[in-house]
């Protein structure tokens, strides 16, 4: 148990809702209050409230509110930026985009096949496990890694895992069609299937992943229309009572992954265990400041820059994995190796990893400028409504995991997806041209 300074702990939330509000307060369209909504609340649970803690220093309040004003700074910037760069130049009617991604409503209901048997397949390899889909295995850590690298390791699962990333926009288009045609229970059905598959892959999910498949699925069917979608306040409110709700639940599956006895704590009691639990990051901040040569910029950026190229074309491209090393700093043992988990940096903890603490605020800057680029991107087709809100509530988790996997998800789902917007754009241009000659 931490010892909390609650004055502190007041302070940091104040001083969060303030830097909130100055860019929040100036944003209009929904996806963007949304996003900057979940990111400011995963920033802070992670990111800011174990900085009350009495185990961390209390200098590192001036980190935190640094990193999230350039965050959200960042953020609105990119928002207004691309804006301008990324008009949709295409005319409304049959030229629009919307019209463009929507006419090809048979391939998308046979990518979304094809997406769903990418995860299916894990049930076939490396060994067979059909009989997991009516006899699910009770949720565990045990193995986990295990399962993870045997997965990591085979040729077949690997070029499936990277169909499945190409694959996946289209599916969420696919669920768009059939939300707006008023085939709802349909789409529910293919959500349910593509959760479950997910979940019998390894026979684990995270609570971080429980959370978001709760909020994208709840916002999915009560948000979603034929003008893209629009979160209420009184949604986020129904969310909010939802999650406090299954406090007790997510206590209770933390003790059956970890195979102890549950306990039938009060709620309260639960509630504390389960949010100190989940915010106690900011006890390893002062440890990351000696570990100055674990990381540099230089392999992050370069991480960025090819990370696109998948791994299996270039084996050898450069990599890095931020929560491996961190984890290796503070064990001493290596991933693979006996006694090895991994222990995660919070996304503050790792902007010091990478860049030190006095350049750790740009690590801020980079990803606002992502996260608003690729917002902006999607919110030019009501189309995209679905994969832009499946991004938006996948943000919640970057806080705590850091930003690799997030950014990785984001930028190897788009690029197939605007790959294919040039190519039915560009030959409907060519068609119209030939047609006027």
């Amino acid at each position: 148990m931490y010892v909390i300074n609650w004055s502190l702990l007041f302070l940091i939330t104040l001083i969060t809702f303030f830097i909130f509000g100055i860019f929040y307060l100036r944003i209009k369209r929904s996806n963007r209050k949304l996003i900057f909504i979940f990111i400011t609340i995963s920033v802070y649970m992670y990111s800011g409230v174990g900085i009350s803690f009495d185990q961390v220093n209390i200098k590192h309040v001036i980190t935190y509110i640094t990193f999230l004003f350039f965050l959200l700074f960042s953020m609105f910037w990119s928002f207004k930026l691309f804006d301008k760069k990324l008009q949709n130049k295409l005319l409304n009617g049959k030229n629009s985009l919307d019209y463009n991604l929507i006419r090809f409503k048979k391939l998308y209901f046979i990518l979304s096949v094809i997406f769903i048997f990418t995860i299916f397949i894990n049930l076939l390899l490396p060994s067979f496990r059909i009989s997991d889909l009516w006899n699910p295995p009770l949720p565990s850590l045990v193995n986990v890694f295990e399962k993870t690298e045997t997965r990591s390791s085979s040729f077949i699962l690997s070029i499936s895992e990277l169909i499945g990333f190409v694959l996946m926009p289209f599916f969420f288009i696919h669920l768009y069609i059939l939300i707006v045609n008023k085939r709802k229970y349909i789409a529910f059905i293919w959500v349910l299937i593509w959760l479950y598959l997910d979940y019998l892959t390894i026979g684990y999910w995270g609570r971080y992943e429980m959370v978001v498949y709760i909020v994208f699925t709840i916002l999915l069917f009560t948000s979603i229309g034929k003008h893209g979608f629009k979160v209420t306040k009184g949604k986020l409110s129904i969310i909010g009572i939802i999650l406090l709700f299954l406090v007790q639940f997510f206590q209770n599956y933390r003790a059956m992954r970890l195979g102890s006895n549950i306990t039938n704590d009060k709620y309260l009691d639960s509630l504390v265990t389960l949010v100190q639990s989940e915010t106690y990051y900011p006890i390893y901040y002062s440890l990351i400041t000696n570990f100055t040569e674990a990381l540099t910029p230089l392999s992050y950026l370069l991480w960025l820059i090819f990370l696109p190229i998948p791994s299996i074309i270039w084996g050898s491209k450069p990599t890095i994995s931020i929560n491996d090393i961190f984890s290796y700093q503070v064990l001493g043992v290596q991933r693979g190796e006996e006694g090895f988990n991994v222990i995660l940096p919070s996304i503050l903890g790792e902007s010091i990893l990478v860049w030190g603490m006095h350049f750790f605020w740009i690590h801020a800057i980079i990803i606002g400028f992502l996260v608003g680029l690729f917002c902006v991107f999607y919110e030019k087709s009501k189309v995209l409504s679905v994969i832009n809100l499946y991004f938006i509530v996948l943000i919640l988790v970057i806080g705590r995991g850091g930003s690799q996997s997030y950014i990785s998800d984001l930028i190897n789902a788009t690029i197939p997806l605007i790959i294919w917007i040039i190519l039915i754009t560009s030959s409907k241009q060519k068609i119209q041209k030939v047609s006027k000659d």
